[in-house]
């Protein structure tokens, strides 16, 4: 084989090759177990309609994170760790640090609200 076809052949190889993962990165959404949506305190406390509330107030006032695969990337950043127990040390940092959002006057860390809003957009779909 001629070195200029196969400079050609691997270069093709690499494009075909990087495009899925390209296209996947930035507009995949990444795998995570759907139960995962449901912050699980807030569950204790509230029913379905008040979670699915919440997270339609938080997409509507954060319309940047309003898309299923933004809020799983925030909150499912690790895919080999996803767990409520991950999710309760991401809840305690944003209260720890401050990142906090109050909807219809309770206060939640970002991941809860979230997990509301995630949980909203995939309630949307079915």
């Amino acid at each position: 084989m001629k070195r200029r076809n196969f400079v050609l052949l691997a270069s093709a190889g690499v494009v075909a090759v990087s495009i899925p993962a390209v296209n996947y990165f930035f507009y995949g959404i990444p795998d995570y177990d759907k139960k995962l949506s449901i912050p699980q305190l807030l569950s204790l406390i509230w029913d379905e309609e008040k979670i699915l509330s919440i997270g339609a107030k938080y997409s509507e006032t954060f319309a940047e994170e309003n898309s299923e695969r933004d809020l799983a990337r925030a909150l499912f950043a690790d895919p080999l760790n996803q767990s409520y127990d991950k999710l309760e040390e991401m809840t305690q940092a944003d209260f720890d640090e401050g990142r906090m959002v109050i909807i219809d006057g309770w206060v939640l860390s970002k991941t809860e609200a979230r997990q509301c809003a995630l949980h909203h957009l995939q309630n949307q779909k079915a």
